[in-house]
């Protein structure tokens, strides 16, 4: 079985709490003179010229003529892994000199993963630990399956497991770590139980469930046993994370007032809730680009929920973060339909289960508060859905933020309509008809007021537009600035012209405007013959 996986697996210890030792090898380094030179091969087996330069506290230090660092070479050795990457910030993952209690010995330290600081201790690449030889040679995560004998009975603080299906390990897949703190059996049953409970009924499972499988697609053999021991691989790795994690589920606060929690189980996973939610993302995603398409090149936004103070994005960035989720994709029908990429579906899986946990059903049954400004409150504040987004976009402006404020409000109404359809939710028929009936009525005055009001505007506008210039008709039209408005640009230049004014064509209606009511104002109105040009 194993043979068909062909996984390695690293193993790293991290933090070791040693003494601090010299081998012999080392201690032919700890004097030189000044000026002293040899040529000697550094920890990555390149040849090197050393020289004896300065004093350190009056001890003579080597230094490489190259100016390249010197910790974690044998003469310079770290204390451990962690203290290569304290002390190094420019270090790079490898082999490195590092003291343990029985001496100096070169191992590899991998200094990125998680901050750095972790130690190879062993490799295999089968699920058989019993078959991996052990000896004193440096573990190397290209070279043959093995465990390190050199590190003895050493504290550690730090368990982690990767696995990757190449010997690059830059195809690794799962990173598992675990901490060497002990728990009591009574806790380690309790969440073994959450974690039984949790693995079924969670859309998470269902997303890794899914990517899992297609990890294996191109293989030749799909064999019940082969399915079963998947299976099985999965459901350790997965252990090996919900050990580590205090919570890492979403916790959302439901305010009190909100009623009764809803008691209703989540959907089992299988993979139509997963192609469901896919869709339904794309369709989000399309409708928030279409909104921005039609909005203006800088595009406004509230700091928060609360707040009326204005942030602006960029039109043309929002776009490209949209086009980067995914693409426009032909359909059998002719139209078109934006399907995310698979990397995308993730996120949108932690923000549906976010959504479902801040929608109160009851609220929707009773439409009680505003649901949509209560949801997008809750989520500006939440932390993980924002480092997911910042993650997903490689960004953290004002732009990509608003592209997830437009995502997520297409969302929270897309699922409280869901919502309503699924628990057949109609509305209140006899509250309705009370309010249609006042709306109807309040119409009918309305419309009276209004079409009365319109019917004497127009026969004032009319007159104005006339020609039939004289200082009592102009006088007497004046007298409302809203009239004025209702005239174009060249209409009110001719009225400016009779009276001996500019025209201001070409400036803003306002001046125009603005001009006519002060010579109202002076009163002294003389309509002065006007040339037909």
């Amino acid at each position: 079985m194993s043979a068909i996986f062909l996984w390695k697996i690293l193993i790293f210890s991290a933090l070791l709490s040693l003494g601090f030792g010299l081998s012999p090898n080392v201690k032919k380094f700890s004097k030189c003179n000044i000026g002293q030179h040899l040529n000697r091969k550094d920890r990555n087996g390149r040849v090197k010229l050393l020289i004896c330069a300065e004093k350190i506290k009056s001890v003579s230090q080597w230094k490489f003529v190259d100016g390249s660092p010197t910790l974690g070479e044998i003469f310079n050795p770290a204390l451990d892994c962690p203290d290569v990457v304290d002390r190094l910030p420019e270090a790079k993952d490898g082999f490195y000199w590092i003291v343990l209690n029985n001496g100096v010995h070169k191992v590899w330290c991998d200094v990125h993963t998680d901050h750095g600081g972790f130690t190879l201790v062993g490799m295999k690449d089968s699920p058989v630990s019993w078959t991996v030889p052990s000896n004193s040679t440096p573990v190397d995560p290209q070279g043959p399956p093995q465990w390190s004998s050199i590190f003895g009975d050493v504290k550690v603080l730090d368990f982690r497991v990767q696995f990757s299906t190449d010997k690059t390990f830059e195809g690794t897949k799962a990173d598992c770590q675990a901490g060497a703190e002990k728990h009591s059996q009574k806790y380690a049953i309790s969440l073994e139980k959450a974690f039984a409970e949790k693995r079924r009924s969670s859309f998470h499972h269902c997303a890794i469930k899914w990517s899992w499988e297609r990890l294996f697609t191109n293989t030749a053999s799909q064999s019940s046993e082969y399915n079963q021991a998947s299976e099985q691989l999965l459901q350790q790795i997965l252990q090996y994370f919900w050990s580590s994690s205090s919570n890492s589920c979403i916790t959302v606060e439901s305010p009190e007032e909100e009623g009764e929690e809803s008691t209703e189980d989540p959907a089992a996973c299988d993979e139509s809730d997963f192609d469901n939610i896919k869709d339904h993302a794309g369709w989000v995603v399309k409708r928030a680009r279409e909104t921005l398409m039609k909005g203006d090149n800088k595009i406004p936004a509230k700091e928060s929920v609360t707040e009326s103070t204005l942030v602006y994005g960029d039109k043309a960035g929002a776009l490209e973060i949209i086009s980067a989720l995914g693409k426009d994709v032909k359909q059998a029908d002719g139209k078109f339909r934006f399907i995310v990429h698979e990397h995308v579906v993730p996120f949108f899986l932690f923000l549906h289960n976010l959504v479902e946990k801040l929608i109160n059903p009851n609220n929707v049954v009773l439409q009680k508060g505003n649901i949509l400004i209560d949801c997008l409150d809750k989520m500006a504040r939440h932390k993980e859905l924002r480092e997911k987004w910042d993650h997903l976009t490689s960004k953290s402006d004002e732009t990509s933020v608003i592209v997830l404020q437009r995502i997520a409000t297409f969302f929270v109404k897309s699922k409280q309509q869901i919502l309503r359809e699924k628990r057949g939710l109609k509305p209140n028929k006899s509250r309705m008809t009370v309010r249609q009936q006042l709306r109807q009525s309040n119409n009918k005055a309305t419309s009276s007021r209004s079409s009365k009001e319109k019917n004497t505007v127009n026969e004032e506008v009319n007159k104005l537009r006339s020609g039939d210039l004289t200082s009592v008709s102009i006088q007497s039209q004046l007298k409302q600035e809203d009239l004025l408005g209702k005239l174009n640009g060249k209409e009110l230049a001719t009225i400016l012209k009779s009276v001996g004014k500019p025209s201001f064509l070409g400036k803003k209606k306002s001046k125009q405007v603005t001009t006519l009511l002060e010579v109202l104002k002076a009163g002294n109105i003389t309509v002065k013959d006007i040339d037909a040009t």
